[in-house]
């Protein structure tokens, strides 16, 4: 999932230069868990970071305690920058999470909606088709002519021990899916400006 290039030929350098949807950014190692650096373009990276200010994780494996703890208190984070433009439409990924039959790929989502922290909420809906335990609840937010700007795919409580959200969204040329706890699903909007400022602190103008 990751591919970067290193900042220079120094293997002591504290950043990576990553190249994604012809934006550039110097990223310290830490946020890349020590990831070796492969190629020069990616389309697709994968951060890890400590939540709620998107501290450096301790070291892996010579911190795997301080780890655990981070993962006990439902802290240790990711997120995943894809180019955005070779992804389909958050229209055309709604409609598959919610399409009741896969065979059936024209009918229509039946079921009813309610308005929840200005998001449309749809209720659980399987992660896997095959999978009877595993169960996410669908949060869309909507704009003009009823188009999909983003969504949410938020752990139903009680089946796992730290229920999170999965954010999809967009912004300037990144498809950005970030996670945190269930329990900041009403500051949605807060964790995506922050997590928009994080990258965009990272990003270089090469001229």
């Amino acid at each position: 999932m990751v591919g970067c290039l290193l900042e220079s030929s120094n293997q002591s350098s504290e950043f990576i230069r990553v190249e994604i949807a012809e934006r550039v950014f110097k990223i310290p190692k830490g946020y890349l868990d020590g990831r070796k650096a492969i190629g020069k373009d990616t389309e697709s990276i994968v951060l890890e970071y400590s939540l709620p200010d998107f501290e450096v994780l301790p070291k892996h494996p010579q911190e795997r305690a301080a780890r655990q703890e981070l993962i006990k208190q439902g802290r240790m984070r990711g997120m995943l920058l894809e180019r955005s433009d070779k992804r389909p439409s958050f229209n055309v990924m709604v409609e598959n999470i919610l399409r009741p039959n896969p065979l059936l790929p024209n009918q229509p989502y039946s079921g009813e909606t309610e308005q929840i922290y200005g998001l449309q909420k749809y209720p659980s809906q399987k992660i896997h088709p095959d999978s009877d335990t595993q169960y996410d609840d669908l949060y869309v937010e909507r704009g003009e002519n009823n188009q999909v700007i983003s969504f949410l795919r938020c752990r139903v409580e009680g089946r796992v021990k730290h229920p999170s959200c999965a954010h999809k969204f967009r912004d300037k040329g990144l498809l950005y899916q970030i996670r945190w706890s269930k329990s900041e699903l009403p500051n949605w909007e807060k964790q995506k400006d922050a997590a928009i400022k994080f990258i965009d602190n990272f990003e270089i103008i090469e001229r």
